[in-house]
């Protein structure tokens, strides 16, 4: 692999280089099969890896006693997908919960992490 950055344009097909550099950023040992379908995933989407926008993460699978590999895409993915639409007219301020339900503006627990947070899409 060359010593230069790799370059990849949101909605471009990735190349092997990139799809090299995917396989040994994601901790664990996908498969082969599920590293294709997050390949093609990005490539459908223009999620872009590389910008965070979407990651491939490991989850337990009790049934078989291993990990899943599964592509998941975050805040920012989102936002990329929602501002794609042409209808994206921004967001509000993010609601944290505690574990009972309680609303709080502002989260400012340091002992325990939010249990969820909401956020509104205006469009």
């Amino acid at each position: 692999m060359s010593e230069q950055i790799v370059k990849y344009e949101a909605g471009s097909r990735l190349s092997d280089e990139q799809k090299q550099v995917i396989k040994n950023m994601v901790g664990g040992k996908p498969t082969e099969a599920e590293l294709s379908i997050f390949f093609e995933i990005c490539n459908r989407t223009g999620l872009d890896f590389f910008r965070k926008q979407i990651y491939l993460l490991p989850f337990y699978n009790t049934n078989r006693e291993g990990f899943d590999y599964v592509a998941c895409t975050s805040i920012d993915g989102l936002r990329s997908l929602a501002q794609n639409t042409g209808r994206y007219d921004g967001q509000g301020a993010p609601i944290w919960y505690d574990d009972k339900g309680a609303e709080y503006l502002i989260w400012t627990n340091k002992k325990e992490n939010p249990f969820a947070c909401k956020m509104q899409v205006f469009v």
